[in-house]
């Protein structure tokens, strides 16, 4: 019917004023007046021929590219055709779009251009959608590629989404195919998209999510007999799941961007998952909120990793409290900051006592200040000190004897950030090694 409709608008009829069924037509003057006006024309534009014929095309259609339209119309005018979407913004403020040809009308009393063009309305909102959606994508993925390259992955989604073709197809492909997990649900909740990624991090394929509810199905009861009641092993865990998701939800259902939000989800075989989530909302053309998309990154292993750095340092940390040695430690400025059991036992100061206090100045006898800082100076300069012998006062003025190694404290960086002194009591040893002495000397006196 379309080739029908063109073929008599090249030879001098007008397809607007003899329709072929299916086919959306109107014809304009060289001034850009309408002077023709199709059945089709008036159901796709909502706007009938009365009201519309002897205005000038742009203004009586509400064109929203009305620049491209008219550009055509030129083209055509100088005796070609020129393909040409027709977008308009209906009385009711939708939009209403036809693919089509103007071209020059021939013959005797003919003059301007006729467009014949078929109604492509649904399919533009589709390619629209899906663009907004990826410009949505986009925008969080420029802050998700560091993230991704530190996790592993190529740090490219952008380059690929530039290097693409532009085309709907295209871009489907990359949403489907990107290095993220990213996923889609409707008004309802209902999961719309799930891509590649996310179906190869949870282990649940597209065709067995898609339609069900993000957070009543697919996060919790869906999987529950697969997982052999492994979410009744954390209740709580799950209640805090569901309203953090769900609030996610519904900010951006009421158009507010969400982003960092922490959400735990269940692979088909059981084990969790760990995302950080970005969640956006999904328009239609008209600017209506009709679902959210959400991008996230996959964190389980990072996850893991820092839970048993956790541990490591928990072990640590205990270990440091209860070692049946003094372990102390201090920061840059010579400020205690770690004190354990056996220091406390040994000095006779609980930890709330000392901690920010001056070890030196507080707490080391006068005569040896200047050998004790001396060794904490070197060590802050990332010089340790083994096997150093000096005296500490208790809380009631006993003199304790300790055996102290001195090393350097390093954060993450590689920076000297303290020092952490483990130390031995040698008391008894040194009361020994006195006592000895002064038998052996009263045992030379004795011989002399």
């Amino acid at each position: 019917a379309l080739k029908e409709a063109l073929l008599e608008a090249q030879q001098g009829g007008a397809a607007a004023e003899s329709p072929v069924p299916g086919v959306v037509a109107f014809a304009l003057d060289d001034a850009g007046v309408l002077t023709a006006w199709g059945p089709e024309a008036e159901r796709l534009f909502a706007r009938s021929a009365k009201d519309i014929v002897g205005r000038e095309l742009s203004a009586a259609m509400a064109l929203t590219n009305a620049a491209e339209v008219t550009s055509a119309m030129q083209a055509a005018q100088h005796g070609g055709s020129a393909a040409v979407e027709v977008c308009s913004t209906r009385p009711d403020g939708t939009r209403a779009v036809a693919l089509g040809t103007l071209t020059k009308r021939a013959g005797e009393g003919r003059a301007g251009v006729a467009f014949a063009g078929v109604d492509i309305t649904a399919r533009f909102e589709r390619e629209q959608a899906t663009k907004l959606e990826l410009k949505t994508c986009e925008e969080r993925v420029k802050r998700m590629e560091e993230a991704l390259r530190a996790e592993g992955g190529t740090g490219t989604l952008r380059g690929e989404a530039e290097g693409g073709t532009g085309n709907v197809a295209d871009l489907d492909t990359f949403i489907r195919s990107a290095n993220a997990p990213i996923f889609a649900t409707d008004l309802e909740g209902k999961i719309k998209n799930w891509n590649d990624k996310t179906a190869q991090i949870t282990g649940i394929p597209w065709d067995e999510v898609v339609g069900k509810s993000l957070v009543d199905e697919v996060l919790t009861a869906e999987f529950r007999e697969e997982t052999d009641g492994l979410l009744n092993h954390w209740p709580s865990l799950t209640a805090e799941l569901r309203a953090g998701v769900q609030t996610l939800l519904s900010d951006a259902l009421s158009g507010a961007d969400a982003a960092d939000i922490e959400i735990i989800m269940f692979s088909k075989s059981g084990e969790r998952v760990d995302f950080i989530i970005n969640a956006s909302p999904r328009r239609a053309l008209t600017g209506e909120i009709v679902g959210v998309i959400m991008l996230g990154q996959n964190m389980t292993d990072r996850n893991r990793t820092a839970l048993e750095k956790s541990r490591v340092a928990h072990e640590m940390r205990v270990f440091i409290e209860t070692a049946n040695a003094p372990i102390f430690g201090i920061d840059a400025g010579g400020l205690v900051n770690e004190w354990n059991l056996k220091a406390a036992e040994i000095t006779g100061y609980s930890s709330e006592e000392v901690m920010g206090q001056s070890l030196v100045d507080v707490y080391i006898h006068a005569d040896f200040r200047d050998s004790v800082r001396s060794v904490f100076d070197n060590a802050l300069q990332g010089l340790g000190t083994a096997n150093f012998e000096f005296p500490i006062y208790t809380k009631d003025q006993r003199r304790v004897e300790v055996l102290l190694n001195a090393t350097p404290r390093f954060n993450v960086n590689g920076q000297v950030t303290g020092v952490v002194g483990v130390g031995q009591d040698i008391t008894q040893r040194k009361e020994v090694e006195i006592e000895k002495g002064r038998v052996a000397q009263e045992l030379q006196t004795f011989i002399d």
